[in-house]
């Protein structure tokens, strides 16, 4: 029986023991997967220890983390700031760069383009073109041939047509003796206007006969400038040269003196011909020609490409050319003068209908060409009468504008005349073996042979 009870006992007491370890065993697991369950002292105690090393970890773990995620934003940060730098230091280098290729690109732009007028000037130069004036006038790019084929001829005689004041002559014209211009004015012309330079490279060989003949006839003479300059300041040289054509050809400083502004050359490239233009006139004006004045197209007016107040819009000269002008017509009055053929003939003259003139009004006192002071030349020997018989006592002289007195000459004397010359002011001489006399018919006498 003791053996039994005995026996009992230490299976009791195992199976208690299995059953502690056993829950032992289960808390250590629940713990150790989180869930909540109940702990014995023991399982307790180490499983508070467990969960403070792991709290402890986490913390660190957590720390770490924390320590880490820190580094990790400081670093961003400085990577941040310095990638930003950076960026900022690019972004200011493209600017500086951007900057200095735009200056760059733009010297090289303002470079190429004075090389390319440099260019365009010397081959004019080499060219040595002699242009007529209004070639380029009436429209941009017209040739004067272009425009002959679409304006109507002209003649003098017609008295239906806009005022005749003043022609306009250059080399295409050639040589016009005095009685030709006499015959010019005899249909109310009163002036002429010559050409007498193109760039710095062309003097009109004829101007200086056409300037003497123009006065002799008792005319008004202005001269003209056919301008190319492609800058200021080969506006300036050609305004020089012009000047020192003018002193050559004897023409004072009181002679009207216009720019002839008209060719492409003067817009090409987007040249700017007004300020150009403003500089050739102004150099004339330093110069000592005070009167100086301005020809161009209306084309370019319209288009804006020159601005006549800055010039006096008394001292500009328009061309523009109706188809059919009449007398009626009175186009460009807010201006000086009006260009309106170049198709003016002038019956009567030698193969008229082979020289055509341009023929020009005038609205202004300034470019009134209708002031001309000469002679009545009708009162005058102007063909060589031969042999004349002086009337009164008279002088030889041994110059034409009579300032040097020579020889004296008794009334009834027979004179041989070898030609005709005139003075600086238009007065007919007769050319003696003795000198210079006077060509009037009520002193001397053509005689009979």
């Amino acid at each position: 029986m003791k053996k039994i009870i005995s026996g009992m006992l230490i299976c009791t007491v195992l199976l208690n023991s299995f059953s502690v370890i056993a829950s032992g065993e289960e808390l250590v697991k629940t713990e150790t997967t989180g869930e909540t369950g109940l702990v014995t002292q023991a399982t307790s105690e180490t499983t508070t220890n467990s969960t403070e090393d792991t709290s402890s970890v986490t913390e660190e773990n957590t720390s770490e983390r924390d320590s880490s995620t820190s580094s990790t934003k400081e670093e961003s940060l400085d990577s941040s700031t310095n990638s930003t730098t950076e960026e900022h230091s690019s972004v200011s280098e493209t600017n500086t760069t951007d900057s200095k290729t735009e200056a760059s690109q733009s010297s090289e732009v303002e470079k190429k383009t004075i090389d390319q007028d440099e260019a365009d000037y010397q081959e004019a130069a080499r060219e040595g073109t002699n242009h007529k004036k209004g070639t380029y006038a009436m429209k941009n790019g017209l040739s004067s041939r272009v425009a002959r084929a679409t304006v109507a001829n002209v003649y003098a005689n017609d008295p239906n047509l806009p005022g005749k004041n003043f022609i306009d002559v250059s080399s295409w014209n050639g040589d016009i003796s005095v009685a030709e211009y006499q015959k010019i004015k005899s249909y109310g012309v009163t002036g002429v206007s010559v050409k007498l330079t193109e760039g710095t490279w062309y003097v009109n060989p004829y101007a200086a006969g056409q300037i003497r003949n123009a006065k002799a006839a008792g005319l008004k003479v202005s001269a003209y400038h056919y301008s190319m300059y492609v800058s200021a300041a080969t506006a300036q040289d050609e305004a020089r040269y012009f000047a020192q054509a003018a002193a050559n050809s004897g023409l004072d400083k009181n002679t009207i003196m216009f720019n002839d502004a008209e060719d492409p050359t003067l817009t090409n490239n987007g040249r700017n011909a007004h300020a150009n233009s403003v500089a050739f006139n102004q150099q004339l004006k330093a110069l000592g020609y005070k009167n100086d004045a301005l020809y161009v197209g209306k084309w370019w007016l319209t288009n804006g490409y020159i601005d006549t107040s800055a010039f006096g819009r008394d001292r500009v000269w328009v061309a523009q050319y109706p188809y059919t002008p009449d007398s009626s017509m009175q186009w460009n009055n807010d201006h000086g003068a009006w260009q309106w053929s170049s198709q003016m003939y002038f019956p009567g003259l030698a193969n008229y209908e082979g020289r055509p003139f341009d023929i020009s009004m005038t609205y202004s006192n300034f470019l009134n060409m209708g002031n001309s002071s000469g002679p009545d030349l009708s009162k005058y020997y102007t063909t060589n009468p031969g042999r004349v018989v002086v009337m009164k006592d008279e002088t030889f002289y041994n110059n034409a504008d009579f300032t040097s007195k020579g020889a004296a000459v008794k009334k009834n004397t027979l004179v041989e005349v070898q030609g005709i010359e005139y003075s600086s002011t238009g007065y007919p001489r007769l050319v003696t073996p003795q000198g210079y006399l006077t060509a009037r018919k009520d002193i001397v006498l053509a005689a009979i042979s």
